[in-house]
């Protein structure tokens, strides 16, 4: 959810399908049950845009051509292109058909982001699980929810009662907690949602992967993908961010091809990874210190997104196998 300008607005706000134009039916081959996805595979609508959805586990043979606009490093690169380059006999659609317009990541980008998964990938060591007791930790101190309210909405949303009549009012109290009621710092409130969004992807991830039942842990889970949208973090910098976007005069705007048909070379070397949860040394360090561990990323963050960093560099290239 986000506040402009007084009006709020959410995914489902900003995506009102008519409904008249679905017509599948659930009981239907191939039914797709997201909504928004349903939605994109018909005729009606041709275009999707999104910043950080549907990069794992979403399959659209219609899809032909990408548009990038932001950075893309590591495993997010290789997710969010691997949405596209495949090919679709039943559509007539062959490999050199797909196209990839992007506005900010050059060759060298790509070709380093996909080289670790070119041929063998291994871990160089195991993923530590303990990484979600924590994130439990963290989120239980600061008094957001009480562990019996996580409970009861748990209890009554697995009954299958009615949202607005019983699990709103649960948790609209978090909610009132972490938005005002706590009086805690913008840097407080980053710091506990980036927490509270990492626990669910990782609970999520694990749980379907890993021979072990904490009850717990999926108990916060649910309550948690239905507080994080209802927590709102006002950055003291967005005020400067829009004025800048204001100012773009996208009447001046060109495109100017640089490369076209370029061949991306991959390294055919074994690659060693990095468990993607295992916790850094000093990110231990100042998680017994109490120190924001997350200030670090954050400030490489600023780095590759300053204000005066030239980013409007323009490439394109046709994907093939």
């Amino acid at each position: 959810m986000k506040k402009v300008n007084g009006i709020e607005y959410t995914e489902d706000s900003l995506n009102d399908f008519q409904a008249t134009t679905d017509t599948s039916k659930p009981t239907d081959p191939g039914y797709i049950s997201d909504k928004i996805a349903r939605y994109f595979d018909s005729d009606a609508y041709k275009i999707l845009a999104v910043a950080n959805k549907y990069l794992t586990g979403f399959d659209q043979p219609k899809l032909t051509t990408l548009y990038v606009d932001k950075m893309l490093q590591g495993v997010l690169a290789v997710q969010a292109l691997s949405r596209l380059i495949r090919s679709a006999n039943s559509l007539g659609k062959k490999t050199e058909d797909l196209f990839v317009l992007d506005f900010y990541n050059s060759a060298d980008d790509i070709q380093k982001a996909f080289e670790p998964f070119y041929t063998a990938t291994s871990l160089s060591g195991a993923t530590d699980v303990n990484v979600l007791l924590e994130l439990k930790a963290s989120l239980d101190s600061p008094g957001v929810y009480e562990w019996f309210e996580v409970e009861d909405f748990v209890a009554k949303y697995f009954q299958g009662l009615e949202g607005d009549t019983y699990l709103n009012p649960i948790i609209q109290v978090a909610e009132e907690q972490f938005n005002s009621s706590l009086e805690l710092e913008h840097k407080e409130k980053a710091d506990y949602k980036i927490k509270a969004k990492q626990f669910v992807k990782i609970c999520g991830q694990m749980t379907s992967i890993l021979p072990f039942e904490v009850a717990d842990w999926e108990k916060l889970f649910w309550f948690l993908k239905f507080l994080i949208p209802k927590m709102i973090i006002k950055d003291p910098q967005q005020d400067l961010l829009d004025e800048l976007l204001n100012s773009v005069d996208l009447s001046t705007y060109g495109l100017k091809r640089i490369k076209l048909n370029e061949t991306i070379m991959l390294d055919a070397n074994e690659s060693e990874l990095d468990p993607q949860y295992q916790i850094p040394e000093e990110h231990m360090e100042a998680i017994k210190t109490k120190t924001p561990w997350i200030r670090s990323s954050i400030d490489s963050m600023k780095d590759g997104f300053s204000v005066g960093k030239p980013r409007r560099k323009i490439s394109g290239s046709r994907c093939s196998t």
